[in-house]
């Protein structure tokens, strides 16, 4: 008989505090993340923490560079639009698979996290704002029934982190608004109209990219 139970290791539990605190801001897009102090701080040796942090080196949420260590990821306004690009185009077939017919028993919890949303965005808290953010876009994912898309999508969790870490370091995460985008997208979803949803999406993701373009250019 197999085991219920999943034993964390050290390694996942250094992985979690580490994505934990980019998520919060704590640790900065391009910041360099300095592994002595940090298994200082944790009170353990090293090992664990360059075994996690080659874990989320290679998810994309770090970086490494000879001689300089490793440092958050930030990423290029390239980067950005084709993550943005991926993710969207993900739920767009998403949303087509299912023909837009969202269930009322989904509705009702995406109704939940955009309240959610919206509260974490006037406190500023990018940490919680994030979490909902993923739970609230996996919804959409989720409806159709398919496993393999759904991982798919799930494989563009740690950019998400990434780009929401890049855009605050750069200030342009626009707070205030980021509950109003949910918002809007819910509203378009209740319409259960896929050109409709699909439309909303395509803007909700790729005009960030756009928007951070714009600012940097001038």
């Amino acid at each position: 008989m197999g085991s219920k139970y999943h034993i964390v290791t050290l390694r996942e539990q250094v992985n979690s505090y580490i994505k934990s605190r980019i998520m919060n801001g704590e640790l900065k897009s391009g910041e360099r993340i300095n592994e002595f102090e940090l298994a200082e701080e944790l009170g353990i040796s090293r090992g664990p923490v360059r075994e996690a942090l080659r874990q989320i080196e290679q998810e994309g949420l770090v970086s490494y560079e000879a001689n300089k260590g490793c440092r958050v990821k930030k990423l290029t306004i390239k980067e950005i639009y084709e993550m943005s690009l991926l993710r969207a185009d993900l739920e767009i077939l998403a949303v087509n698979v299912c023909g837009g017919n969202y269930s009322d028993g989904t509705l009702k919890e995406m109704e939940g996290h955009v309240v959610k949303i919206d509260e974490y965005d006037r406190q500023r808290n990018l940490g919680k704002i994030i979490e909902e953010d993923q739970i609230f876009h996996e919804l959409l994912v989720q409806e159709p029934g398919l496993p393999y898309l759904l991982k798919l999508w799930h494989m563009l969790d740690v950019t998400n982190i990434a780009v929401y870490s890049t855009l605050d370091s750069l200030n342009l995460l626009c707070y205030g608004k980021i509950g109003r985008n949910h918002r809007d997208l819910l509203d378009c979803v209740k319409t259960r109209d896929v050109d409709v949803i699909t439309e909303n999406l395509r803007h909700h993701y790729i005009s960030v990219s756009e928007f951070v373009k714009k600012i940097i250019e001038e």
